[in-house]
């Protein structure tokens, strides 16, 4: 409608079944979300950097992804060299860890921040098995 009314820009639209996405997409929508009542910044994410909103729908979501905590000590390791290490066993992609004396959560830190970690969050593909050994592992040759 908006369309033959002369109006230009994207459009975004709430899907609440996943089985309307495809139509609502065909019927010219930009971004078609899920509503996410808790993140509603997500509909200005998918304006400003389109396909944003699909990577946080898949972290809100059970399906594909899933953010796991590992408990595991990580201590002197930039996290630049801890990252590339873990993505190239293909252990999971980390995301944050749990500072070790404060127990505070920081995310995506700067490659060069030296971690001293009580816990690393990582996205791991559903279902892959990645173990706390296999995260300890590769801590450790570090």
């Amino acid at each position: 409608r908006l369309g033959t009314m002369g109006r230009d820009g994207p459009v975004l639209a709430e899907c609440v079944d996943d089985r309307n996405r495809e139509r609502i997409n065909q019927a010219g929508a930009s971004a078609v979300l899920r509503p996410m009542r808790g993140y509603p910044e997500m509909m200005v994410r998918a304006v400003i950097a389109p396909g944003s909103e699909q990577i946080i729908v898949d972290l809100f979501t059970s399906g594909g992804d899933e953010c796991v905590r590992y408990d595991v000590a990580i201590q002197g390791v930039s996290w630049g060299a801890l990252a590339a290490a873990l993505i190239g066993k293909g252990i999971g992609t980390p995301i944050a860890y749990a500072d070790a004396a404060t127990g505070a959560i920081e995310s995506n830190p700067l490659a060069e921040r030296a971690v001293d970690a009580r816990a690393i969050y990582l996205l791991v593909k559903e279902g892959h098995g990645t173990s706390i050994d296999d995260v300890r592992s590769v801590a450790a040759a570090l």
